[in-house]
């Protein structure tokens, strides 16, 4: 099931904890109307319902929050609905007549190659990858003290934002991972982080990074030697 807190008090009024409930108690919640009346009896998605919805047309980055003692089990469950996923895609694609239909209808074949993993467990990372090695998983971090991580345990690093420097840019280059910077939702800071040599940028506004990319795309050289000087400036 996908949702972002341990309890539903936030969006549904009820004290509970999510793990205390069945699937089919979670559907009964109406979580739509606390964002506004436009999403009003929206219920609470399954993981298979999402990768459903998506399939064709986007990948997803599941961001596992197990409760304590049950990490291993999620993940494995999350896994195992990705290879469920990935028998859906394969017969989808036998009955298409060309690679380009296939794409569209069933999205790439293998659900593991298309999807990632990311949690904020390091002790997490080899269990990942013993059970699904081609799946890229990132670890989501606050703060790294330093020698407390191995680098090479994890496909992509996930940081707060403004955790993110130049050293930790190179470092990413020299180990092999992706660097990827939550949560931005400020043109100007997504602008810098652009410069700075981010991988991904995680936001809340997909269509103003989008916007940003576009603009920076048709600004002339000088202009865009403009918007990097003041974007180091900001550093």
């Amino acid at each position: 099931m996908l949702y972002h807190d341990r309890s539903l008090a936030r969006l549904t009024g009820d004290n509970r904890e999510f793990g205390e409930l069945t699937r089919e108690e979670l559907k009964q919640y109406d979580i739509g109307s606390w964002f506004g009346d436009a999403f009003r009896n929206e219920a609470i998605p399954g993981l298979d319902e999402a990768l459903d919805s998506v399939r064709g047309k986007a990948g997803l980055m599941i961001d596992i929050k197990p409760l304590p003692g049950q990490e291993e089990a999620l993940a494995d469950a999350v896994i195992d609905a990705l290879n469920a996923e990935s028998d859906v895609r394969y017969r989808c694609w036998a009955t298409q007549q060309s690679a380009f239909d296939g794409y569209a209808a069933c999205g790439f074949p293998n659900a593991l190659l298309d999807m990632r993993m990311a949690t904020m467990s390091p002790a997490l990372l080899k269990h990942i990858k013993a059970q699904a090695p081609e799946l890229r998983v990132t670890l989501l971090a606050q703060l790294i003290l330093p020698g407390t991580l191995n680098r090479r345990d994890f496909d992509a690093l996930g940081l707060r934002h403004n955790r993110i420097t130049e050293g930790e840019v190179r470092l990413a280059r020299l180990y092999g991972y992706e660097i990827h910077a939550w949560t931005v939702n400020d043109r100007a800071r997504m602008s810098t982080l652009i410069d700075l040599g981010v991988d991904a940028i995680i936001t809340d506004y997909p269509d103003r990074l989008t916007e940003l990319i576009q603009d920076r795309r048709e600004l002339s050289d000088g202009a865009l030697m403009l918007v990097k000087l003041r974007n180091w400036l900001r550093q």
